[in-house]
């Protein structure tokens, strides 16, 4: 499993329980979805930095707004250094457990391949 697939999967669980998203949160969900193909194209350096230029000013301490940033600290695990497998699966088994205290299901991986 790559994690640009899981970071859709998880994107796409928040909007599905969560609908009263604001524009920005919806913006932020909606670049996390979009992971994958930043991965294809072999650039998430360009996919960062518009995520970055999404966030607002002050930190969003909303439900939604720290759902929206769990998964991309997860998500930006393997960005710098080696790919670490391990590593990886650890941070998502953090994760999960703190969507699912949101009613956020996750799905099940037995190990990461790629970002």
């Amino acid at each position: 499993m790559t994690v640009s697939s899981i970071t859709r999967q998880l994107a796409e669980a928040v909007l599905a329980v969560r609908l009263g998203c604001t524009p920005r949160q919806r913006l932020l969900l909606e670049l996390l979805r979009l992971l994958p193909l930043y991965t294809q194209i072999g650039n998430v350096a360009i996919w960062d930095t518009a995520y970055h230029d999404a966030m607002p000013a002050e930190d969003d301490t909303s439900e939604v707004g720290r759902l929206i940033y769990a998964i991309y600290d997860f998500t930006t695990v393997p960005f710098y250094g080696a790919f670490q497998p391990v590593e990886i699966l650890g941070a998502y088994v953090s994760i999960c457990t703190f969507l699912r205290g949101s009613g956020v299901e996750c799905p099940k991986v037995a190990r990461f391949t790629e970002l």
